[in-house]
């Protein structure tokens, strides 16, 4: 796992040749759990995954404290950080948004240019998914873009 996670790291494995499939489930099990404990491993060094933080982000006392933007507890951390909670206790309508309008036929030929396996959103949804849609049911947004 360790050769091929610093193979994929260089050119996102499209140099290699030959892939072998592997069909055995205990090692597509094991493989599959070496790679996800690489992948969190990437957020090694950031401070929110942090026992620390894991404890303080559920602690009631502390949320409100934010809330109310008391940032007495942040004192002694990093500024960003700080602007990070800061930032999160300030409470913004959606008036204070950006406002953007686009019609279906604009929102269409978005879909239709952008590549199919770029990510959309966190869920890992890619435009893929929404191509599919678009070619199998149309009026499904056509319904949800088209202003009444």
């Amino acid at each position: 796992m360790n050769v091929m996670w610093e193979k994929l790291k260089i050119r996102n494995g499209k140099d290699i040749q030959n892939w072998i499939e592997v069909e055995d489930r205990k090692e597509v099990e094991c493989l599959t759990l070496s790679c996800m404990k690489k992948h969190f491993k990437q957020v090694e060094g950031t401070p929110l995954p942090t026992n620390h933080w894991s404890s303080q982000l559920i602690d009631e006392e502390f949320i409100e404290q934010i809330k109310l933007e008391n940032h007495d507890k942040l004192n002694h951390e990093s500024e960003e950080i700080r602007d990070y909670f800061k930032a999160m206790a300030q409470p913004r309508g959606v008036s204070e948004m950006k406002q953007f309008q686009y019609d279906f036929k604009d929102w269409k030929a978005h879909i239709q240019r952008v590549k199919g396996k770029t990510s959309t959103s966190p869920s890992r949804r890619h435009y893929g998914h929404l191509k599919v849609l678009m070619e199998k049911a149309p009026e499904i947004f056509h319904d949800i873009y088209t202003p009444l």
